[in-house]
Protein backbone atom coordinates (compact mmCIF):
# COMPACT_ATOMS: atom_id res chain seq x y z
CA UNK A 1 0.00 0.00 0.00
CA UNK A 2 1.31 3.22 -0.75
CA UNK A 3 0.21 6.29 1.18
CA UNK A 4 1.39 10.18 0.28
CA UNK A 5 4.38 11.56 2.58
CA UNK A 6 1.87 14.01 3.91
CA UNK A 7 -0.26 11.24 5.28
CA UNK A 8 2.85 8.88 6.01
CA UNK A 9 3.97 11.78 8.50
CA UNK A 10 0.21 11.97 10.03
CA UNK A 11 0.34 8.56 10.84
CA UNK A 12 4.03 9.13 12.31
CA UNK A 13 2.98 12.10 14.39
CA UNK A 14 -0.58 10.51 15.82
CA UNK A 15 0.79 6.25 16.64
CA UNK A 16 4.67 7.07 16.20
CA UNK A 17 7.38 5.17 14.57
CA UNK A 18 8.16 2.33 17.10
CA UNK A 19 10.33 0.28 14.11
CA UNK A 20 6.85 -0.83 13.15
CA UNK A 21 8.42 0.21 9.84
CA UNK A 22 11.84 -0.59 8.00
CA UNK A 23 14.00 2.41 7.78
CA UNK A 24 13.26 5.72 9.07
CA UNK A 25 12.74 8.37 5.99
CA UNK A 26 15.26 10.77 8.17
CA UNK A 27 17.80 7.76 8.05
CA UNK A 28 18.35 8.12 4.11
CA UNK A 29 21.09 9.76 3.28
CA UNK A 30 22.13 11.68 0.50
CA UNK A 31 25.61 12.84 1.28
CA UNK A 32 27.18 9.70 -0.92
CA UNK A 33 24.59 10.67 -3.84
CA UNK A 34 26.08 11.02 -7.24
CA UNK A 35 24.73 12.01 -10.51
CA UNK A 36 25.31 9.85 -13.76
CA UNK A 37 25.33 12.46 -15.82
CA UNK A 38 27.79 14.44 -14.19
CA UNK A 39 30.75 12.00 -15.21
CA UNK A 40 31.62 11.42 -18.60
CA UNK A 41 32.54 7.90 -18.12
CA UNK A 42 31.74 5.16 -16.19
CA UNK A 43 35.26 4.54 -14.81
CA UNK A 44 35.42 7.49 -13.02
CA UNK A 45 31.85 7.25 -11.75
CA UNK A 46 32.42 3.25 -10.46
CA UNK A 47 36.07 5.01 -8.52
CA UNK A 48 33.56 7.45 -6.65
CA UNK A 49 30.95 5.19 -6.00
CA UNK A 50 32.92 1.95 -4.92
CA UNK A 51 35.04 5.03 -2.35
CA UNK A 52 31.40 5.68 -1.27
CA UNK A 53 30.55 1.83 -0.20
CA UNK A 54 33.92 1.36 0.89
CA UNK A 55 33.95 4.13 3.91
CA UNK A 56 29.90 3.14 4.01
CA UNK A 57 30.70 -0.73 5.06
CA UNK A 58 33.85 -0.23 6.91
CA UNK A 59 31.85 0.69 10.13
CA UNK A 60 28.63 -1.61 9.42
CA UNK A 61 27.97 -4.84 10.76
CA UNK A 62 25.91 -5.86 7.50
CA UNK A 63 24.78 -4.54 4.27
CA UNK A 64 22.93 -5.11 1.00
CA UNK A 65 23.74 -3.07 -2.00
CA UNK A 66 20.15 -2.59 -4.38
CA UNK A 67 18.52 -0.41 -6.83
CA UNK A 68 15.03 1.51 -6.49
CA UNK A 69 12.64 4.39 -8.30
CA UNK A 70 11.52 5.20 -4.76
CA UNK A 71 13.72 5.34 -2.12
CA UNK A 72 11.09 6.43 0.57
CA UNK A 73 9.02 3.31 -0.35
CA UNK A 74 11.80 0.79 -0.79
CA UNK A 75 13.20 1.88 3.04
CA UNK A 76 10.26 1.43 4.50
CA UNK A 77 10.58 -2.65 3.80
CA UNK A 78 13.59 -3.00 5.22
CA UNK A 79 13.38 -3.88 8.74
CA UNK A 80 16.77 -5.27 9.57
CA UNK A 81 18.75 -2.26 8.74
CA UNK A 82 19.10 1.13 10.13
CA UNK A 83 20.04 3.71 7.10
CA UNK A 84 19.67 3.88 3.84
CA UNK A 85 22.15 5.65 1.57
CA UNK A 86 21.60 6.31 -1.79
CA UNK A 87 24.76 6.05 -3.95
CA UNK A 88 24.07 7.15 -7.52
CA UNK A 89 21.10 8.51 -9.59
CA UNK A 90 20.72 7.91 -13.46
CA UNK A 91 19.10 6.25 -16.18
CA UNK A 92 16.98 2.97 -15.37
CA UNK A 93 19.70 0.72 -17.66
CA UNK A 94 22.45 2.41 -16.13
CA UNK A 95 21.55 1.93 -12.24
CA UNK A 96 20.63 -1.81 -13.39
CA UNK A 97 23.96 -2.38 -15.09
CA UNK A 98 25.66 -0.82 -11.85
CA UNK A 99 23.43 -2.90 -9.13
CA UNK A 100 24.54 -6.02 -11.07
CA UNK A 101 28.55 -4.76 -11.20
CA UNK A 102 28.41 -3.99 -7.42
CA UNK A 103 26.34 -6.95 -6.39
CA UNK A 104 29.32 -9.40 -8.01
CA UNK A 105 31.88 -7.03 -6.90
CA UNK A 106 31.00 -6.69 -3.33
CA UNK A 107 29.72 -10.77 -3.41
CA UNK A 108 31.22 -12.68 -0.71
CA UNK A 109 32.56 -9.69 1.30
CA UNK A 110 32.19 -9.52 4.57
CA UNK A 111 28.90 -8.56 5.97
CA UNK A 112 26.99 -9.00 2.87
CA UNK A 113 23.36 -9.75 3.03
CA UNK A 114 23.10 -9.76 -0.79
CA UNK A 115 21.91 -13.55 -1.72
CA UNK A 116 22.14 -13.35 -5.46
CA UNK A 117 24.70 -11.49 -7.66
CA UNK A 118 23.78 -9.61 -10.61
CA UNK A 119 20.50 -7.52 -10.72
CA UNK A 120 17.26 -8.78 -9.11
CA UNK A 121 13.81 -6.85 -9.73
CA UNK A 122 12.34 -4.69 -12.21
CA UNK A 123 12.12 -0.59 -11.07
CA UNK A 124 9.10 1.16 -11.93
CA UNK A 125 8.13 5.28 -11.01
CA UNK A 126 6.74 7.77 -13.01
CA UNK A 127 9.39 10.12 -12.69
CA UNK A 128 12.13 8.40 -14.31
CA UNK A 129 14.34 9.02 -11.79
CA UNK A 130 16.58 5.58 -10.75
CA UNK A 131 18.66 5.30 -7.55
CA UNK A 132 21.57 2.44 -6.87
CA UNK A 133 21.54 2.60 -2.86
CA UNK A 134 23.16 0.57 -0.21
CA UNK A 135 21.31 -0.33 3.13
CA UNK A 136 23.37 -0.88 6.16
CA UNK A 137 22.47 -2.71 9.89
Amino acid sequence: MNISKKNYDTLVRIFGNNDAEGIPREQIHTDCLVKEKDYDNVSALKRVITTNINAIISSCRGFKIGKTGDPGNRANAYRRYSRMYLLCKGRKSSIDILEAYYNSKYCGSSGNDNIKQGSAGNMTNSHRCYYLYIVVR
